[in-house]
């Protein structure tokens, strides 16, 4: 089997190519795939999509057609890609596209809501979602919405292994991460989040990728620049060993659609997150809330928590990690989902 993919320009230094793109096709390859009659390792080679192929005339896709089983195509909302995967799909190479937002539902406040507003934006990501052979989406709301295959994020158990021991985290730091398309969110829980640092001084949240001014006068809120080498982030991330890590949301259809990664990393690195009570974000032992009043009890309850406590969670979280989000149980998926 052999794949061309086409990670767009503009996912190039996201972190979306970790958990979306060449993070996972690259790993495909990596692990032996149990099936029904055997075990297999799977054949598989992967080209990369270049300038050069939007050059490609028509003859040029039929020759491919004799190379390529799959296009892939990361995320792509691009008129200037529906060519090439047009001429694609006429020769035969069928057509992988995989979504992780809900393109329907950008919000104002988003720097690519303008882009999303635009009929050539809606036809390109229409297009794909209309022809494509295979459909993975990120969420079950994503999947509810556009159809195709569940295939969520996952944490690269190559790079981050399952059996690691309770990091025994600092428990007087809470952290936060995320860019300038979270300042709603943020906003929406100013108030928690206020009464928070106020009333437990002695606890530190550290804001990793946005300047959160409005809580800036509070010394026991630091703030760091966004870190977009994922790899570095994590490193950054796990140094730290957080007590706890904090994932406010408003409840929006764009949010609803959202994956659980920050979740996911945080408890690598030891804390035990506050998260939406959506079906996403299935930890069985993080501490969930519906509303910004419950946010704020859950945020005592996590400086209250015996370490104990925070120590069975951890381990209850990262079980559920291993059964659900690591590369090798998506990827055998992806796997079977290309071989069918």
């Amino acid at each position: 089997m052999k794949i061309l993919a086409l990670i767009p320009e503009s996912n190039k230094k996201s972190p979306a190519r970790i958990y979306r793109g060449d993070g996972v096709l690259e790993r495909l390859n990596s692990w032996t795939y149990e099936t029904e009659t055997r075990k297999t390792r799977p054949d598989l080679e992967i080209d990369y999509f270049t300038d050069e192929h939007m050059r490609w005339d028509w003859a040029r896709w039929m020759k491919a057609s004799k190379e390529y089983d799959w296009l892939f195509v990361m995320r792509s909302a691009h008129l200037e890609h529906l060519n090439p995967a047009s001429m694609a799909k006429t020769f035969g190479i069928k057509i992988w596209w995989d979504l992780d937002d809900d393109y329907t539902a950008v919000e104002p406040d988003n720097t690519a809501y303008m882009a999303f507003k635009k009929d050539e934006t809606k036809t390109a990501w229409q297009w794909f979602v209309k022809n494509a052979d295979l459909l993975t989406m990120s969420t079950k709301p994503l999947q509810d919405k556009f159809g195709g295959e569940l295939c969520p994020n996952a944490l690269d158990d190559l790079v981050y292994p399952m059996d690691i021991e309770y990091p025994g985290p600092n428990e007087k730091l809470i952290t936060w991460r995320g860019g300038g398309s979270h300042f709603q969110d943020l906003q929406h829980f100013t108030e928690p989040i206020n009464k928070f640092l106020e009333n437990r001084p002695g606890m530190t949240i550290h804001f990793m990728g946005f300047y959160a001014w409005w809580l800036s006068n509070h010394k026991n809120a630091i703030f760091t620049e966004y870190i977009p080498d994922y790899w570095y982030y994590m490193q950054v991330l796990r140094q730290q060993k957080p007590w706890g890590h904090i994932a406010p949301l408003r409840d929006c259809a764009f949010n609803q659609g959202k994956s659980c990664i920050a979740g996911l990393e945080s408890v690598y690195a030891g804390a035990c997150p506050i998260v939406p009570n959506w079906v996403e974000w299935g930890f069985p032992a993080a501490l969930k809330y519906n509303t910004p009043e419950e946010f704020s009890t859950q945020l005592q309850l996590l400086c209250e928590m015996s370490k104990d406590e925070h120590k069975e969670r951890w381990t209850a979280n990262m079980a559920w990690i291993k059964e659900n989000r690591v590369l090798s149980v998506v990827n055998k998926k992806r796997m079977e989902l290309l071989c069918r």
